[in-house]
This record gives C-alpha cells, structure tokens and sequence, in this order.
C-alpha cells in the first residue's frame, strides 16, 4: 500500500528530527498512530476481500 510506504518514508526523517530534539514526540507518535491505523485498515479489507475472491474462483471452476 503506497500510504503505508510515505508514512514509514516520513516517519524515519521525523525520528531523525526527534533524536535532534528538533520535533515534538507527539509529532513522531501521530505518525505511528496513523501507520498503525493504515495497517489495520489494510488487515481488515483483506479479510474481507478474501471470501470474495474465493467465491469468484468457485464460479470460474464450475463453468
């Protein structure tokens, strides 16, 4: 997922930036709240895209 990559990208300059005492640990730690949210958002359309895709498998197996 091309969000997930900008926010891992982004969030590795962001660390640099804390460790330099030059960003807040809020900043850094939305950063990780809003990878996490992606990730799970990714988890829980797979889940639900997985049924979908086996039910269209069955269908072209049975024509």
């Amino acid at each position: 997922m091309r969000g997930i990559a900008l926010i891992e990208r982004e969030l590795k300059g962001v660390r640099e930036l804390w460790e330099k005492g030059l960003v807040s640990i809020q900043r850094m730690m939305a950063l990780e709240r809003e990878g996490t949210n992606l990730d799970g958002e990714r988890t829980v359309i797979s889940y639900l895209v997985k049924p979908l895709k086996d039910q269209i498998n069955r269908a072209f197996r049975e024509e």
